[in-house]
């Protein structure tokens, strides 16, 4: 494969998992708004996933314009 399609192609996947990391995100805001009328109290493994998925999208990022540099 041509390398400059390989690497369009390999960040047109990454941007494709930003916008579902995203879509992560505002499902987890739902979450969290839901969880603050929890009659137990926040569910700590819920603050814990949202990082997890701040981490995974800022990651991404930095991993597709890495990538965008060699187009």
């Amino acid at each position: 494969m041509n390398p400059n399609k390989f690497y369009a192609e390999k960040s047109a996947l990454l941007t494709a998992l930003v916008g579902q990391l995203q879509s992560c995100k505002h499902t987890l805001e739902a979450v969290k708004r839901l969880e603050a009328t929890s009659p137990n109290g926040e569910d700590s493994d819920v603050l814990h996933l949202d990082q997890l998925v701040d981490d995974l999208q800022r990651l991404t990022v930095d991993l597709r314009d890495a990538v965008d540099v060699l187009v």
